[in-house]
């Protein structure tokens, strides 16, 4: 059999933030990809467009490289100044960005798993493309309905559905109550302008309080079947098919340095920022 193998190169159309170039070597003989290769080529160039501009407008300015998760980085900004200015925030001030940062974690969480990458394992997606693996979706139990609601792997892949699902569309109400404590802190989101070295510019009372424990009862509930209906559907593909554990598998190479800084400790220094 002779076997031929073909280069597939794909550039983008518009450079656009985001773009990417695919290169993929695809053996015709066996029908194989046989090597594949994605690139983000776009150079957005945030360090050079905030390299010789005033501290402040370096802060505003790092906030738009991302419009999902732009306080993170005002919020690396910042701290990146206030480590150069020498300046220590009070204790409430570590406490209200703790809480911030928070509301946008679990803004992005709902975001991510259903409006962007929820769709690649819904029913649509995946009766169309892998039908045997629907199929056995449809055959599956949910081991953890009883914390769900859905009976069969099959009723999570059709909540999935963009546009439709129940799981889809209930992520524009959740993600609309983050959004909404995390406004109640920093004012406005996304691009908030109120993280400052030193605190926040926004004014907080005991209604900014009462308003965002509120929304995170909520969404604390939330929380807690978003991680079984993913639990699940993690599972079962790992049965469908081994090859998703194979899926980012690499040498491990990972730190961590924390996340929410402890007011009581904390004092913004740089020698002090590993403690």
């Amino acid at each position: 059999m002779t076997r031929k193998v073909v280069d597939i190169s794909i550039e983008p159309v518009t450079r656009v933030a985001g773009a990417l170039a695919f290169h993929t070597k695809v053996d015709l003989g066996v029908r194989r990809v046989i090597e594949a290769h994605s690139v983000p080529n776009f150079f957005r160039g945030y360090e050079i467009i905030i390299r010789g501009r005033d501290p402040a407008d370096a802060m505003v300015l790092s906030s738009r490289a991302c419009g999902v998760c732009g306080a993170v980085h005002m919020t690396c900004s910042v701290m990146a100044v206030k480590m150069a200015a020498g300046v220590t925030p009070p204790p409430l001030a570590t406490v209200m960005r703790n809480m911030g940062e928070t509301a946008e974690f679990i803004y992005d969480n709902p975001l991510h798993l259903y409006l962007l990458a929820g769709p690649d394992y819904s029913e649509i997606a995946v009766s169309k493309h892998n039908p045997e693996i629907w199929q056995m979706a449809r055959e599956t139990k949910a081991p953890h309905s009883d914390i769900h609601g859905f009976p069969k792997i099959s009723d999570l892949m059709e909540a999935l559905n963009p546009l439709s699902g129940r799981l889809y569309l209930e992520a524009f109400e959740i993600t609309r109550i983050a959004r909404e404590a995390v406004s109640l802190v920093y004012g406005k989101y996304p691009h908030p302008s109120t993280i400052v070295p030193g605190g926040l510019s926004t004014t907080i009372t005991i209604g900014t309080f009462n308003g965002y424990y509120t929304r995170l009862i909520k969404l604390l509930d939330y929380i807690k079947k978003l991680v079984y209906v993913w639990e699940d559907l993690t599972e079962f593909f790992y049965k469908a098919d081994p090859m998703y554990m194979e899926v980012g598998r690499r040498p491990l190479n990972m730190i961590t340095t924390g996340i929410f800084d402890d007011y009581e400790v904390y004092d913004g220094t740089y020698e002090n920022a590993g403690k």
